[in-house]
């Protein structure tokens, strides 16, 4: 092989690597309704404590909640299923990155569960939180570096300065006022963008 049909490999792969890095992201369906829900949960919550509710309807807001997500989700794998670009390096580290999201946020919902158990009460539920805004933003943040994107780069920002206020606002009603806020500006306004950008036709 001469050096020329070398360079000219080499210049085909890079192609192949920058085309696979610009393809649109499919992940957005996956934020609209999880923001959507989110907040929905956050306000429910906030309804409860404000209305001094039996604290059994705060079962019922994230029982629904959980079953609400795992629905949103198979319906949403299912939207995007044979949509082109889904091996392009972006959406392949957002699923990645946004699975570590998860299962960190699992990891302390499942301490805090425990706290709150042991302690008779749900305060230590507040903790999660900032949490789960951290995760927000780094899951945000990462795909936005990775494929150049300025939406989910400003929504992580935001998720980080959410995350900051929930931890002063922690054991009062007005953090799930703004932690529902907060889900609308950075995982349900960026999902429904990510979704006019995706490809509408399989190729």
């Amino acid at each position: 092989m001469s050096r020329s049909d070398t360079l000219e490999d080499l210049d085909y792969i890079r192609a192949l690597a920058e085309e696979g890095r610009s393809a649109p992201l499919l992940g957005g369906g996956h934020l609209a309704a999880y923001g959507a829900l989110t907040t929905i949960a956050y306000l429910a919550h906030w309804a409860v404590l404000t209305t001094k509710a039996p604290d059994v309807f705060f079962a019922i807001v994230w029982g629904g909640y959980g079953v609400s997500m795992a629905i949103a989700g198979a319906l949403m794998r299912r939207r995007i299923e044979g949509k082109p670009g889904g091996g392009a390096l972006g959406n392949r580290v957002e699923r990645a990155v946004w699975l570590a999201a998860g299962v960190a946020i699992g990891a302390v919902w499942a301490g805090a569960a425990a706290r709150s158990v042991m302690q008779n009460n749900g305060l230590e539920m507040d903790l999660l939180t900032p949490t789960v805004f951290a995760a927000y933003a780094t899951g945000l943040l990462t795909t936005g570096r990775i494929v150049n994107d300025r939406v989910l780069i400003v929504a992580a920002v935001l998720a980080y300065v959410v995350a900051a206020i929930a931890v002063t606002l922690i054991h009062t009603p007005t953090l799930y006022l703004v932690t529902a806020a907060g889900a609308a500006a950075t995982l349900l306004a960026p999902g429904l963008i990510l979704m006019r950008r995706e490809p509408s036709e399989v190729v």
